[in-house]
């Protein structure tokens, strides 16, 4: 089964020779899995099993170097806010609010603490929503450098299955011009057989001429001086 980022327009998808990696849902823990689906952006969703987020929703401090296994892991109780769907802004809101409420009940503050508290918590929000979006662009780069990546990967796939078949048209057509060499060579061959044969023949002929004018000589048929 392939493996892709669940949140919706990303585009991740796992491949071995891929950088980015995939985090199941902490869906044992209720308070951070909430934000998780949120930033998903899809609504009345629970995630399965094979739910998975990619690495390019995360931040550089969300992970830690895992000596024993040689590569980097997420930190728990992070959450992804890189290129992420609003809806996580607005659970974030709401946890706030009921927090601030459930805060004032119980230590019964001031109107005055109250602002304050909630000025807080006002900028706490305002601190991850810029968390969410000032890197924006530097995921677009990411997301862009993968496709240009994925890209070079398949001009590299195609420039090879190029070559191969250049080499492949190439071995034919030597391979064709050696099989009309050789048999033009064997053609030559027979020839210069043939030719060795008639020279002989022709020697040996004239051997007997000469053989046959000695006798007639001989024999005085034919003037010694013809």
């Amino acid at each position: 089964m392939m493996v892709s980022c669940s949140i919706k327009d990303c585009k991740s998808n796992w491949k071995k020779s891929s950088v980015i990696n995939f985090y199941r849902f902490p869906v044992s823990n209720e308070k951070i899995v909430k934000y998780w689906i949120a930033a998903t952006g899809r609504n009345n969703w629970t995630p399965c099993s094979d739910a998975r987020i990619c690495s390019l929703h995360f931040t550089d401090s969300d992970f830690y170097s895992s000596i024993e296994h040689n590569e980097k892991r997420l930190k728990s109780n992070v959450i992804p806010t890189q290129h992420v769907h609003a809806n996580i802004l607005e659970v974030l809101q709401q946890d706030t609010g009921h927090k601030i409420k459930e805060y004032n009940q119980n230590n019964g503050t001031s109107p005055e603490e109250q602002k304050l508290t909630s000025k807080q918590n006002d900028n706490q929000i305002t601190s991850v929503v810029s968390k969410c979006f000032r890197c924006s662009i530097y995921n677009q780069l990411l997301l862009e450098n993968e496709r240009l990546r994925k890209e070079i990967e398949d001009l590299k796939i195609l420039q090879e299955k190029r070559l191969n078949q250049q080499a492949s048209m190439f071995r034919t057509i030597i391979h064709n011009k050696e099989a009309v060499l050789k048999k033009k060579l064997e053609m030559i061959k027979n020839k210069n057989k043939n030719l060795n044969k008639s020279i002989q023949q022709t020697g040996k002929n004239i051997t007997n001429l000469k053989t046959v004018l000695k006798d007639l000589k001989r024999q005085n048929i034919l003037r010694k001086d013809a």
